[in-house]
């Protein structure tokens, strides 16, 4: 482009809209290898869907709240309530139909060198972000760092999850939370 506009020949600098690197062009407004970012647009507030003594039986209780799906990975949330604790629990999950995935994730429990996230892994292994809220309080968790998945193909996916949880009367309000026991889940995918 810069050699075609120095010999007087600039018509083709109208291709760097489409060009195959942002970095080789003028102005690159569809660039090939530039990722684009893909807001939610607004957290999700809603109420826990389960609650029980036991956290592990409210959290297998509760309604999975889909976030996106980014083929072979499914990101998802559960909003419930540790009855003994008194605590309100968000958490988000990520799940593969493809074993042997690489998972980089703000909570994950996967062990290994690397882990690999199979299409049996237990949940509490694929979580990727929590946020719980004792009596009358909230938990904002809005600035975590990327989590990454590596299908078995290669593909890769980034994205960054935001979570947050209220329990009760908080001492500021319920603010965007709404009334009573409430979870906020959002996401950034980028590319």
């Amino acid at each position: 482009i810069v050699a075609a506009a120095r010999t007087g020949t600039a018509a083709t600098a109208g291709a760097a809209d489409v060009a195959a690197a942002a970095g080789t062009a003028q102005t690159a407004n569809r660039a090939a290898t530039v990722d684009t970012l893909t807001p939610a647009g607004k957290m999700a507030f809603v109420d826990p869907s389960a609650s029980n003594a036991d956290p592990n039986a409210a959290r297998t209780a509760a309604t999975e709240i889909p976030l996106f799906t980014r083929a072979p990975f499914t990101v998802y949330a559960k909003c419930f309530v540790d009855t003994t604790a008194n605590t309100t629990l968000a958490e988000a999950y990520v799940r593969t139909t493809q074993s042997g995935a690489i998972f980089d994730g703000q909570t994950d429990l996967l062990d290994g060198d690397p882990a690999y996230l199979d299409t049996g892994t237990a949940e509490t292994d694929r979580q990727i972000d929590t946020a719980s809220s004792g009596t009358n309080s909230t938990t904002v968790d809005l600035d975590e760092d990327l989590s990454s998945l590596v299908a078995p193909d290669g593909t890769i996916v980034q994205w960054q999850t935001q979570v947050a949880s209220k329990h009760g009367a908080a001492p500021g309000g319920d603010g965007p939370f709404g009334a009573g026991n409430r979870c906020g889940f959002a996401y950034t995918i980028i590319g």
